[in-house]
């Protein structure tokens, strides 16, 4: 037997004590059997105080002697050790749902997910432990098709179409599979009809994942129009009158605008339907001693050629030219400006004396209906005509001098309630619903008279 420690009081020190308890506990001793042993070698630890002391100490050594056990070891018994035989027999072999059923079949005081998660543990990580080799049946997932998919739509549709449904047909069996088709499957539904039956003159086969064209992004960009296609510039007049026929073959039938040279300055500017005789005539006529080079810009049609021509005349005047030049419709501001910078010249006077200056008045009487001012009354050019677009039709307003608006056999004192009354009572404002023609052709929105 081991020295036991002792105190200098002669009591057992705890030390020799607890490693005894701890030695006992691991030998598997029962407390009745460690209490006898203790108080047999260690007397006076048999009541009182000491003896509560020694039951701590085996309770304490028993729970860490648990702790330190091989936590592989599962204990088999009851519930446990069915689920672990029926996932491990080697004959008829189970699945998960069958353990499940069978393990609720046998133990019905078990809830249904409790014996799932009972099963599911032993199947990864109970028979491991255990030591036992897994037999059970892992189920294969079966993919089921989706019937609200794309493709199922799609192939179903494609299906039917080669059948030779009709596309009516086609519809009504989209909608009891998948619904009230949208109005992309209906697209598609009409396209792969067309495709199988051969009908339409521009179609184009199916281009894209699952029948769908990918979709292209669109610009709010508008793309501009070239007005300018073709274009030959500072040449000789030598090479047009050796090599005719080569430019001949450029200009013939073209229409266009053209430049003719002297000594590097621009001499004529010219706009012809066909340039070709054009170009051919200014080698004999008036201006055959006049200009040493030239060009020449072919347009896209000749709506605005005339134009053009009057505002390059305008702006540089070439001395070979006798016309001005003149616009089709054009305001001529010079008596816009005269009057505004009178009523300028006017308001600073009006400055330097310390008083206002009265404006000549303009005839304009101003009118008041149901107790209100027109609106428009106080801006001294307000327009006479105004236009609006509503639901693709086109109406048009008129304002007197007094600054009413005349519509439809109506005054109205406001440009919103004269566009309630063409929106029939609905509300807007008018200030953006009405144009008025800024300059000859240029509508504009009326919110700009008040900026």
């Amino acid at each position: 037997m081991n020295e036991i420690k002792t105190t200098e009081g002669g009591w057992p020190s705890s030390g020799g004590r607890s490693e005894r308890i701890a030695g006992l506990v691991s030998n598997g001793k029962s407390d009745a059997q460690i209490l006898e042993i203790i108080s047999a070698e260690f007397p006076g630890f048999d009541s009182g105080v000491r003896l509560a002391s020694v039951k701590n100490c085996i309770k304490s050594k028993r729970a860490r002697a648990n702790k330190t056990k091989d936590k592989t070891q599962i204990k088999r018994g009851g519930k446990m050790e069915f689920i672990l035989e029926l996932l491990s027999r080697k004959e008829n072999p189970v699945t998960k749902n069958e353990a499940v059923a069978a393990y609720r079949k046998k133990f019905s005081d078990v809830p249904d997910k409790t014996a799932k998660n009972t099963v599911a543990w032993c199947c990864s990580i109970g028979l491991g432990k255990a030591g036992l080799k897994p037999t059970w049946i892992k189920e294969k997932k079966t993919a089921e098709k989706n019937p609200m998919k794309k493709e199922n739509r799609f192939d179903s549709i494609v299906s039917l179409a080669k059948a030779g449904k009709t596309e009516a047909q086609i519809t009504e069996s989209v909608t009891k599979q998948f619904g009230k088709p949208s109005a992309r499957t209906a697209y598609i539904i009409g396209r792969e009809w067309r495709s199988v039956n051969k009908v339409g003159k521009h179609f184009k086969p199916t281009a894209g994942k699952n029948g769908v064209a990918p979709s292209k992004k669109k610009s709010n960009v508008p793309k501009r129009k070239p007005l300018v296609c073709q274009h030959l510039e500072n040449m000789s007049r030598e090479l047009l009158e050796q090599n005719q026929e080569i430019v001949r073959e450029y200009v013939s039938r073209r229409q266009g605008i053209y430049a003719l040279y002297r000594r590097g300055k621009i001499y004529y500017v010219g706009l012809a339907s066909n340039l070709r005789s054009r170009l051919a005539n200014h080698l004999n006529d008036r201006h055959q001693d006049s200009w040493d080079r030239f060009s020449f810009y072919l347009t896209i049609g000749d709506s605005h050629l005339h134009e053009l021509e009057s505002l390059i005349l305008r702006i540089v005047k070439p001395p070979g030219n006798k016309q001005k030049g003149k616009f089709a419709k054009s305001e001529d501001l010079r008596r816009r400006f005269k009057r505004d910078w009178y009523v300028e010249m006017r308001s600073k006077l009006g400055d330097l004396l310390g008083k206002q200056l009265e404006l000549a008045p303009r005839n304009r009487k101003v009118a008041k209906m149901d107790g209100r001012k027109p609106e428009l009354s106080q801006y001294p050019n307000f327009p006479t005509t105004l236009r609006t677009r509503y639901k693709g039709k086109t109406f048009f307003a008129f304002v007197r001098k007094t600054g009413l608006i005349f519509f439809a056999k109506r005054h109205f004192t406001s440009p919103s309630a004269a566009g309630a009354h063409v929106k029939k009572g609905l509300a807007c404002n008018g200030w953006k619903f009405w144009e008025y023609q800024r300059a000859p052709g240029d509508w504009v929105l009326l919110d700009n008279l008040r900026k």
